[in-house]
């Protein structure tokens, strides 16, 4: 276990416990290390504080489970070299108190599995039971004897104690029964009951049922037990006493007590006797009340109890735990022993599927040493016949999964051929990396979920060594389009090259589409030499194609428009350009003649280079400079151009940039009459 960090360079482990999926350890400065679920991926660690320290040191410990405990929380109990007993939770540790009632120091402590009791053996050989308050005392007994090496609990209400060779029952009421033997003896605790394994034997001590003691009783006269001794002496069923309701409510309660009583038996000869009884009882209720149901549970319960008892396979279980564990948990612990026969047995006869056993004996059988000297083609028919004979639909993905495992890939593929799912067959394929046949099934399926994931699972690949990823993908028409839709969508931010090289590469490259992709490639940089790089290669993929010179020229357009831009930012000093079209980009070029006026002819000259070059008519440019003028404020600039000479583009522009700007009434109406006249 591994220490919180606050406690790993100055503590040290001196005790640890397993309580469930928990694990507690108490440090030499009595402090306690707790982990919740050793089961994690990551355990966590953390401390609580025992309120002990090395003057008054634990002498023994236990552990309460959360769905125990009274507060919900993990509980440590720990008794202390003073007679007291201390309880740690979440809210820290609280002594009760219990100097007085032992004579000596607790040395071993057990909580009770239903949580309610708790046992302590004391350095005197004192064993006391007390509920989980620490309020009552339920037991003391003197065991007159040296502190044992174990004690446990034997079901819910009694205690067991084990020496090297010897072994003390402690029952309700202090009731004792005293075991011996001539070997070394080693107890396990169970459900509802104790495990006494030696090394020649196992044995199981159990506390006798409540129903199986009220029917032996010396005295008993319970209807139970005279359903078991003799009951066809009882009278018939039109006696009147058998028709009353509370002799009817005691007859199905003498049923149930012999039901369980052949459900706790381990005799098959006794088992059979209580059933009998039952059934004998169950002719005499009326039809309303009847326990066939209950009786034919039993008996199916008990054949399979026997069967697993047998030397082989040696599960020796009790009906509690069989109850507990669940038929397919039993199936699975057969399956572990390879005990492929009776486990496929008992799933006929309980009417469980039979598929999870055939599986387990198939991937088994390909495992053995003998196996491996067989042809695939011999082995495939082993097995086939043997699966096809149980009539029950068998995946044959994970037969295939375990060949592959085990070295046969051609055995696998003719394996997978009888998989009825396609999705497990493509899973597994792309397992197996045989891409190929994984897009070719998926087209086959026609099911465009299938064809994305062999396609995408083709595309990962191309991160590691993979021989002729890419001749698969464009190997068929339709796929590179599919790769492309999905990293224009859904990935582009981290594709762009994939998609670039699937529209370049493929039979039939789109050079118009890998264009524009790398125009708005270029568009996403964010330096200016990273979007004129991205222009340039747009412009030599647009070349490559007759029908896309519009585009090419467009683009080189582009890309002299961003040179001439980056140019302006640098020579001005400014950061209006960069992204402008050619309208945006004459229009600031207007408007900076009000901030540069010592570089106007400069930015005069610029203009008509912009003009001619990207071939502006001068209507065009008059609108522009006429909305620049009038944004930049430049009002003289503004009259100037108005009344130097007739404009192009006539008065109704300059009195609808005036009304726009809020001029005054006196120059929108002189305006206004320019217009009217001309």
């Amino acid at each position: 276990m591994v220490l919180s960090p606050d406690a790993a360079d100055k503590q040290t482990i001196v005790k640890a416990t397993v309580c469930g999926s928990a694990l507690v350890a108490l440090t030499n400065m009595m402090n306690l290390q707790v982990c919740d679920d050793v089961r994690a991926t990551v355990p966590l660690v953390f401390s609580m504080l025992s309120g002990l320290s090395v003057s008054r040191p634990a002498i023994a410990f236990a552990v309460v489970k959360p769905d125990l405990s009274s507060s919900g929380h993990l509980e440590v109990i720990l008794s202390t070299n003073d007679n007291s007993v201390i309880l740690v939770d979440s809210n820290g540790p609280e002594d009760q108190l219990l100097h007085k009632r032992f004579q000596t120091p607790i040395v071993d402590m057990s909580v009770a599995p239903n949580g309610r009791f708790l046992a302590c053996l004391t350095a005197g050989g004192v064993l006391t039971v007390m509920s989980m308050s620490f309020s009552t005392k339920i037991l003391e007994f003197d065991t007159a004897s040296s502190p044992p090496a174990q004690m446990l609990w034997c079901g819910e209400d009694s205690v067991m104690l084990c020496w090297e060779k010897a072994m003390l029952l402690v029952g309700p009421y202090g009731h004792w029964l005293r075991f011996s033997s001539k070997r070394s003896l080693h107890v396990v605790a169970e459900a509802d009951c104790c495990r006494v394994i030696t090394d020649g034997l196992c044995e199981v001590v159990q506390r006798i049922p409540a129903s199986t003691g009220l029917i032996h009783h010396a005295d008993s006269t319970h209807l139970a037990a005279m359903l078991y001794d003799a009951i066809e002496d009882l009278p018939s069923a039109t006696d009147a006493n058998l028709t009353c309701c509370s002799l009817t409510v005691e007859l199905q309660n003498a049923i149930d007590a012999n039901i369980f009583s052949a459900l706790a038996e381990f005799e098959p000869s006794k088992q059979k006797r209580y059933l009998r009884a039952a059934m004998r009882g169950e002719k005499q209720l009326p039809p309303p009340f009847s326990k066939t149901a209950e009786i034919v549970l039993a008996a199916r319960n008990l054949r399979v109890l026997n069967h697993v008892r047998r030397a082989r396979p040696g599960l020796f279980v009790t009906f509690c735990q069989y109850k507990r564990l669940s038929p397919f948990m039993l199936i699975d612990r057969l399956l572990v022993r390879n005990e492929h026969m009776l486990a496929l047995h008992i799933s006929q006869y309980l009417g469980m599927s039979q598929t999870p056993v055939l599986i387990n004996w198939a991937c088994t059988k390909l495992e053995q040493p003998l196996v491996t000297c067989k042809v695939d083609e011999q082995l495939r028919n082993e097995l086939e016949t043997c699966l096809v004979t149980h009539r029950c639909l068998v995946p044959y993905a994970q037969i295939a999964a375990a060949a592959d495992m085990a070295g046969r890939r051609s055995l696998a593929k003719m394996l997978i051929q009888r998989e009825t799912s396609t999705l497990e067959r493509i899973k597994l394929l792309l397992g197996m990396q045989e891409y190929e046949n994984a897009l070719k099934e998926a087209l086959r399926s026609m099911q465009i979920d299938l064809v994305y994931l062999a396609l995408l699972s083709i595309d990962r690949a191309r991160s590691v060594p993979c021989p002729n990823s890419d001749d698969l993908i464009y190997k068929h028409t339709d796929v590179p389009c599919l790769l492309r839709i999905h990293y224009r969508d859904y990935c582009w931010r981290d594709r762009r090259r994939l998609l670039h090289n699937s529209l370049v590469n493929s039979k039939s490259p789109s050079y118009v589409d890998a264009g524009n992709l790398a125009v708005k490639n270029g568009y996403r940089e964010k330096t200016i030499e990273g979007r004129i790089m991205k222009f340039r290669e747009a412009a030599a993929l647009f070349a490559h194609s007759r029908a896309s010179c519009f585009q090419a020229k467009q683009t080189e357009e582009e890309l002299e428009l961003l040179r001439l831009q980056h140019g302006f930012e640098e020579r001005f000093g400014v950061s209006c350009f960069l992204g402008m079209s050619v309208t945006e980009t004459l229009h600031n070029l207007f408007a900076l003649w009000i901030t540069h006026r010592q570089h106007v002819s400069v930015l005069k000259a610029q203009v008509d280079r912009l003009q001619r070059h990207f071939k502006v008519p001068e209507r065009r440019l008059s609108y522009i400079k006429i909305q620049a003028l009038a944004a930049s404020g430049q009002w003289d600039e503004f009259h100037r151009f108005a009344l130097e000479r007739r404009p192009l583009v006539g008065y109704r522009p300059f009195v609808l940039a005036l009304l726009h700007h809020s001029q005054p009434i006196s120059i929108i109406s002189t305006y206004f009459k320019l217009w009217q006249q001309a």
